[in-house]
This record gives C-alpha cells, structure tokens and sequence, in this order.
C-alpha cells in the first residue's frame, strides 16, 4: 500500500542524489557497530544490524486505539537483507509491532522502501528520537496532506562523501481505500559530484539528431550522467536532452551556440520555476528553421532542479524584401477578382 513518498530538492539537500534519478545503483556498504537496546522492562537485546548506533532507550509497548501492541526490537531477517541491498545498510529499528510489512517500490527518482504498521498508533516522535540517537539530522518536514500533521518528517545522514540516507516517517490518516498506518519511506540520495564534462555527444545520440534534427547540435558542457530522447508536441517530434548533475550553465552553452550562428528569439518567455528559459534559431536551408530552447528548472517539491535543452524543427516563414507583384497577381486570379 503506497500511499506517498516526497523527494528532496537539491538546494535542501543536507550534503546532496539521484536515484535514476536517479538512476545510480552504487550502493556503499557501512560499517555497523553493536547496540544494546534497553527496553522500559530492563531487557536487553543484541542488535548488531542497526548502522552507526549507540545506546538508546525505547519503549516495548506502541499504542493502539484499542490498546497496546509489543514493539519489536529487531527488524525480521529478509528485511534487513532488502535494506542492505538496496540501501547498503540497515535504518534503526523502529517501534512498531511485528505485523508490520516492508514494499520496496519505486517512482521516477528510482527504487525505495515502505514500512507501513496499521496496527500501531503515530510513532512519529518516538521514532524521530531514535533516529536523532543514531546520528540522524532532522530537516525541514514535507508537506503531506494525507498525514495526521500535514506533512512528513524528514531525517538523513551520512553514508559517505558522496551519498547519504533519507528517511521520511509520519502517520497516515485513514481514507476510504486504505486504513490508519504509521509508515516510513527509505531511499539513498546522492550528492552532486564533479563529473566529467563530455567533449562530444554519444555516437548513437548524434544518430538521434541527424534523425530528428537534419543536423548534431553544438555540445553543451554538461555531465557524462545527461538524458536524452525523442518527444512530441503539437509541432512535432523533438529533441529532450537534460541534466541533473551539470548545474545551470545556461550563460555557458548559450556563448556556445552563439559561435555556431544560433541567433537569439526575443520570444517573451517568462517562468518562475526556472532561473532562465531562452530560444535561439539558425536557419539550415530555404524551408526549415532549427530552434534550440535553453533553460534551468529551479527544482519544486517533486522535481529535482535540472538543465534542459529542446532542439526541433520549424518550417521557414516567407518573407519579402519587396512587394511580391507576380505572386499577388497569381492570388487575385485565383479569387477571379479582375
């Protein structure tokens, strides 16, 4: 049962991802560190899969609307295994009860983890206390409608200099379609990196344009880790290249395809979400125009921020030095006005 998982913006991130969006699927292995959890009966339990921990007290008892549940105090064996595979290590062990699932899902950042209880009441600030115990930083809360606060909050830390861990948890009002659940989304972020520029397109992009395009746009200095594809609007198909790690360097490509006889469209666009959004053309022959537009997507609550490039093809508008006589003639006969 998913019920909501928010991503973080870059500029809010606590160290900086992408879950492929993004799409990077190297996992870092952590060290982890015996804890002893002491329960509020004095018990003690060896928990050796929780990463980075140090003492903490937590209760063996988790509210209910009709009472009290026993709260675990390990996580089952396949889901430490599920964690550790896709997150490289295993989150604290959370207070709910042992009727608790675990999902591994994903959206269009990548794969990530469910752990959902409809047994337990909100957890949230019990279980917060636990994160920050084992080194987890408290970040600003998500906004999220269907959650008994309106929002989820949010932890991360450190995996290592490149990556790091998020954890959002809050309570889930009941709806129609699902019942009350405690739940906690998993996933690993990465930090933006110095990735090497390309030099030149990938040769089976370049085919890409050709096809589209007639021609292969000047390179943008953007990352090895940039996107593209073929989409398709009320013009037609067109060319969707993007980049997450490049950060804006609209000013740069721009003084770029200056160089190749792009000239700028004064067209009017405006669009707070971006920091810019130009149109530049260059004319390839008598009946076809290339167009590049150029922006950079500032981020929001769903969208990581990214640079963008869309290159299409427009027909030639005729245009006359002069009063065409002979083509006027042609129209006005064939209306049979004379």
């Amino acid at each position: 049962m998913m019920k909501m998982k928010k991503s973080l913006l870059f500029a809010s991130l606590i160290a900086l991802f992408s879950l492929s969006l993004t799409s990077c699927n190297d996992k870092k292995d952590s060290s982890s560190s015996s804890l002893s959890i002491t329960s509020s009966n004095s018990s003690t339990v060896d928990s050796s899969s929780i990463e980075d921990s140090t003492s903490v007290h937590v209760d063996s008892t988790s509210s209910t609307s009709s009472g009290t549940v026993n709260a675990i105090t390990s996580w089952k064996q396949e889901d430490i295994q599920t964690m550790q595979t896709l997150l490289g290590l295993t989150i604290p062990v959370a207070p709910v009860s042992e009727n608790y699932f675990l999902d591994v899902l994903e959206d269009e950042y990548g794969e990530f983890i469910l752990i959902s209880d409809e047994t337990v009441g909100d957890l949230s600030n019990q279980y917060g206390m636990v994160l920050e115990n084992n080194g987890y930083q408290f970040d600003d809360n998500v906004e999220a409608t269907e959650y008994k606060d309106g929002f989820l909050k949010e932890y991360s830390k450190d995996i290592d200099s490149t990556s790091f861990v998020v954890i959002q948890i809050g309570y889930f009002l009941e709806t129609t379609e699902d019942p009350a659940a405690f739940d906690i989304y998993a996933w690993v972020e990465f930090d933006i990196v110095d990735y090497e520029k390309i030099t030149d397109w990938r040769d089976e992009d370049k085919t890409l344009m050709e096809e589209i395009l007639t021609e292969v746009i000047p390179v943008a200095p953007i990352t090895s880790e940039y996107e593209i594809s073929v989409e398709t609007d009320a013009v037609g198909d067109f060319i969707y290249i993007t980049d997450m790690y490049s950060g804006d360097v609209c000013d740069e490509y721009i003084s770029i395809i200056e160089t190749y006889g792009y000239e700028f469209v004064n067209n009017g666009i405006e669009d707070p979400t971006c920091s810019i959004i130009v149109d530049y053309y260059k004319n390839l022959d008598e009946t076809s125009d290339l167009y590049l537009e150029i922006d950079y997507f500032l981020g929001d609550d769903e969208f990581y921020p990214v640079f963008e490039i869309c290159a299409w093809i427009e027909p030639v508008e005729e245009t006359f030095s002069e009063w065409p006589d002979a083509k006027i003639t042609q129209i006005i006969e064939s209306y049979s006005l004379t």
